[in-house]
């Protein structure tokens, strides 16, 4: 996000929108559906490279925060997921709304650190590493857009499940319309096949938790297509003033006016906030410490 994110860039659907685009979509595996449907999951066609943002961001645990500096961000691998039902072991998640709830989600102790990774997508070695959220992909199926052959098998009838079905679609997914783009206009999320190396991490902040769960004063979200819609405008301007770009949310344009006062949430965070220094950037593009294999 060089610029601030509109919800005409990545909320709301142009009424301009070419037909020639969806029936394009249609053959390659995605419905775009023309009767009326409910509001979470009415399209959101959003083609590459159109307003998507430029920084996305990944929060996490303090304990991973020497990991990152040497390695950069790396998939859990055979590791243990953050969550109940698991993450795709191959994929590091970003968001540009929820980075805040997902870093004291990812911690094992209460006393870790929250940290918040910004990266910057031009910088990505292979951009077509990044692709949708597998729960994107979930509720674009549950909305009966999706093609017959990406379906779950008949009897999987577990959500967590079903998740974990499209997690290995991605790929395809994305060559059919369904990429980073389209998961971030539904949901706030995105996900990248492998590891992000250093050289495309271009801030990282920490945040004490010392006083404890602070961020709840403006930060409980609920993750959801519907919630998104009408919401997400607020989440992004909150990610911006967690990620230390203050100017830029108050510039956000919003299609329901935030109730929260962003001046308020900068004072509440920029007493606990820690901006932590990235390798310089010739050991970054030099190579070293560059991530393991996931």
């Amino acid at each position: 996000m060089l610029a601030p994110v509109s919800m005409s860039a990545v909320g709301v659907p142009r009424p301009s929108r070419s037909k020639n685009m969806a029936s394009a979509l249609c053959q390659q595996g995605l419905r775009i559906a023309c009767s009326p449907a409910p509001p979470y999951c009415r399209p959101l066609i959003i083609p590459t490279g159109l307003g998507l943002p430029m920084r996305l961001y990944h929060g996490t645990s303090s304990r991973h925060l020497e990991s990152i500096l040497e390695n950069g961000l790396v998939p859990r691998g055979g590791g243990a997921s953050s969550w109940w039902a698991a993450s795709a072991a191959e994929r590091v998640y970003f968001t540009d709304a929820y980075a805040l709830y997902f870093a004291q989600s990812s911690r094992k102790e209460t006393s870790e650190d929250l940290v918040i990774v910004e990266i910057d997508t031009d910088l990505l070695p292979d951009q077509a590493r990044l692709q949708a959220d597998e729960d994107a992909a979930w509720f674009i199926w549950r909305s009966g857009e999706l093609a017959d052959k990406f379906h779950p098998p008949v009897g999987m009838t577990d959500k967590y499940e079903q998740g974990m079905h499209f997690s290995m679609l991605l790929e395809d997914l994305s060559e059919c319309g369904l990429g980073h783009g389209r998961s971030l206009a539904l949901l706030g999320n995105c996900s990248h096949k492998g590891s992000i190396p250093p050289s495309a991490i271009t801030g990282m902040l920490r945040y004490s938790v010392a006083d404890g769960p602070w961020w709840l004063a403006f930060h409980d979200p609920s993750i959801s297509p519907m919630n998104y819609r009408f919401n997400g405008a607020e989440y992004r301007a909150t990610q911006l003033v967690v990620a230390g770009r203050l100017e830029e949310a108050r510039q956000m344009e919003q299609l329901i006016p935030g109730f929260l006062d962003l001046d308020v949430v900068e004072e509440i965070c920029a007493s606990r906030r820690t901006e932590i220094p990235l390798p310089p950037s010739d050991m970054q593009s030099s190579g070293k410490g560059a991530g393991r294999a996931a």
